[in-house]
């Protein structure tokens, strides 16, 4: 029994109208279920990506992915996709990038709970971005 055949049976008790999308069963990892909401079906955007890429290249199966599936939408019962971080993907597949995909939030306008004032704001001139300097 396939991946997806057992997620359908699955689904018969908990969400008869989740929709799948088709030529991506190898891309199922599962379901998501929220609190009050309905189940659905979850694909793997990298394993997507893997599955395009058998008859494409990279490039072009992300741009697939983008404007005919992420664009869409199909109603409360379409499938959700998960996107893991930089570190989980296939380094043979995608280019390594030097980017954390995880940086620290920069604000520049944080105020000091007791006193009101605005912590010093300091532009990177190197990147561009602004930075909180310490007092």
């Amino acid at each position: 029994m396939s991946i997806r055949e057992e997620i359908e049976e699955w689904l018969q008790d908990e969400n008869e109208e989740a929709l799948f999308m088709n030529d991506f069963d190898d891309a199922i990892i599962g379901v998501v279920r929220k609190h009050t909401k309905a189940t659905l079906v979850c694909y793997s955007y990298d394993k997507m990506v893997e599955v395009l890429m058998r008859d494409m290249g990279y490039e072009e199966a992300v741009e697939y992915i983008s404007y005919n599936i992420e664009c869409a939408y199909l109603g409360e019962n379409q499938p959700v996709i998960l996107y893991q971080p930089m570190e989980f993907e296939l380094e043979s597949r995608r280019p390594k990038s030097n980017r954390n995909r995880y940086e620290m939030l920069e604000f520049d306008n944080i105020k000091e709970p007791d006193d009101g004032e605005e912590k010093g704001k300091e532009k990177d001139s190197k990147k561009g971005k602004r930075r909180i300097s310490e007092k």
